[in-house]
């Protein structure tokens, strides 16, 4: 379905202009809450063969998160979003880089369906999530919205 739907696009450009499908590629500000601390992190989010389509997307994603002045880690992952229940689901990794020794990250994160919703009319993404260390520790929650 979704091939039709980018093919029947692509044989009339003036609807495929008019009616571009959501996605969630960008730039993101992410605040991740570390105990009482809060960071001010940079995330660019695409997916990695294809845009990161709101209403149908199954694949890999990749980017860069940067926490300014201390180290910048590209992102590797999976994402799933669906029209169906309007939700997308997302879980990445980066290596840190701090203070001379190296551990992953793990982030999962999703779209709510209210903010599905707001996307699909026009919103800036608003992707929710925790951060977990590979040994399964929590270590914080964020909020990422794009730029």
């Amino acid at each position: 379905m979704k091939y039709l739907l980018y093919s029947l696009m692509s044989l009339l450009p003036g609807i495929a202009s008019a009616h571009v499908l959501p996605q969630l590629d960008g730039n993101y500000q992410m605040q991740l809450l570390i105990g009482e601390h809060l960071f001010l992190d940079q995330m660019e989010l695409k997916g990695q063969q294809s845009p990161l389509h709101l209403n149908c997307f199954d694949g890999n994603i990749e980017g860069t998160i940067t926490v300014p002045g201390i180290f910048s880690s590209p992102l590797v992952g999976e994402a799933q979003c669906s029209s169906r229940t309007s939700s997308c689901e997302l879980r990445f990794e980066i290596v840190a880089v701090e203070a001379g020794r190296s551990y992953k990250v793990i982030y999962k994160a999703q779209l709510t369906p209210e903010n599905f919703n707001k996307v699909r009319h026009g919103d800036a993404p608003v992707l929710t999530g925790s951060a977990y260390l590979e040994s399964g520790e929590l270590l914080g929650n964020f909020t990422a919205t794009r730029q």
